[in-house]
Parts: structure tokens; sequence; C-alpha cells
């Protein structure tokens, strides 16, 4: 039973990393590109400042790093994507731009071993992880949520941010397809949920920072978008 559920994580992979990888090379200039864009600068107006690490899941070409290290020259970033493609861009355009102190990892943030490899890559405490349109690939969402939360320093900050059903016809109708259709891991929530399950894994102070719900929205014919934070916070023996 394992082994088919392992080789059925592995096709599903698969298939999402193909499709990434054939945007990769135009992700930065296609015609949705000013829509993801437009969603980074949701947490760029967060995070004005950072006094640890950053991690980006789930990091694409890695347009949001480059910007949070021109901002925090000093700062420690890294990405991880799922999409070999994508990384290479990301790598080609912080060689280009001769930025420093970002890398990027290849693989899926749900492997147990991604996690180390990222551990062993910081040298400082992680102040910041964010997830920008990527959530809802997550097969087991709970586990990759708690695995941010533990990654976190005390008082380091998650910042999600996704599409949500609230408002949205076409985001339920997507959600509908994908579970009963398709028939994949993709999976659209309510902001309701997005914020019970940051509290489940344990994280504080779990607030809703911005929706967005408009039509024509960077070019986009509509939007449903949610962002939510959350806080690890400081446990009795981390405090002491």
């Amino acid at each position: 039973m394992k082994h088919k559920e392992d080789k059925g994580k592995s096709n599903r992979s698969t298939i999402i990393e193909a499709e990434f990888n054939r945007k990769a090379l135009h992700y930065e200039s296609n015609r949705l590109a000013n829509w993801y864009q437009a969603q980074g600068e949701q947490i760029l107006h967060q995070i004005t400042s950072l006094d640890g690490a950053v991690i980006d899941v789930g990091c694409g070409t890695g347009w949001l790093l480059r910007r949070l290290i021109k901002q925090n020259p000093y700062a420690t970033c890294i990405g991880i994507d799922l999409s070999k493609q994508m990384i290479e861009q990301a790598k080609i355009k912080i060689h280009v731009e001769r930025l420093n102190n970002v890398s990027f990892i290849h693989g899926d943030w749900e492997d147990a071993a991604i996690i180390e490899k990222v551990r062993d890559r910081l040298d400082q405490p992680v102040s910041k992880i964010v997830c920008v349109s990527s959530f809802h690939y997550f097969r087991h969402p709970e586990i990759a949520v708690r695995s941010m939360h533990d990654l976190l320093a005390p008082n380091g900050s998650l910042f999600l941010l996704d599409r949500a059903m609230d408002g949205s016809i076409g985001t339920f109708t997507w959600d509908f397809l994908h579970r009963y259709l398709i028939k994949d891991q993709v999976r659209f929530y309510k902001t309701s949920e997005l914020v019970s399950l940051l509290e489940k894994t344990g994280f504080e102070n779990v607030r809703v920072l911005k929706k967005i719900n408009r039509w024509l929205w960077k070019q986009k014919l509509y939007t449903s978008l949610a962002l939510v934070s959350g806080i690890r916070g400081v446990t009795p023996v981390e405090a002491s």
C-alpha cells in the first residue's frame, strides 16, 4: 500500500513540475507575470526589514527574494521550488543581477530531506517564511505548515498568500473540478480555513492582513486572494 501511495505522490509531483518547467523561461514576462508579481508586492508591503533569514516556499524564479535582498543586503534568503527549471532561471537571474546571500533549492517542501537541506544552509535564525500562490499545491497542508512553524525562530512570522474561495465562484468551481474531476492534489480554501490551519499548527496572533476581491486586477478576470500571517510563539524552554 505504501508503495502505491509513494508512486502516486511521485506522479502528481512530476505533473506539477512539468507544468511549471514549461512556464519557467517566460514566467516573469508572460500575460500573468504582473498578477503574480502584484501578489509578491503584498508581501513586500508587510516586510519592511529583516532581522534574520527569509525562506520562500514555492519561490518560482525568485522575483520576491531578489526584491527582498536588494532591500536587506545582509539577510540570508533561500528559495525552494518543485520545478527544476524555475530554480535554474532563479539562479541565472541572481547571477545576472550580481546578488549575494540568495540561494535556491530544487525540491518538494513536503520532503523531510529538503527541510534538512534548508537547515544545513542557514547561517541565521529564520525570521520570515513566505508562501505566495503555492499553498494550494500541498498534498498535506497541515504537515507543510507545521514544518514552516518548526523552522521559524521564536517570534518569527509566516506570511501565507493564496487564492481564497470566499466570494469567488471561479475559485470554488476550480476546487470542485480538482477534487472530483481532475482528481489531483490541488485544493483551494476559505480564508477561515487558512486561519484555522495556522492556529492548529501552533501559530499565535494569526491575522488576516488583507483580502483582495476584484474584477480585472492586474489583467486577471477575477481575483480572490487572502493574506494570512502568524507568529511562532516563544515556549518556556526557548524563553529561558
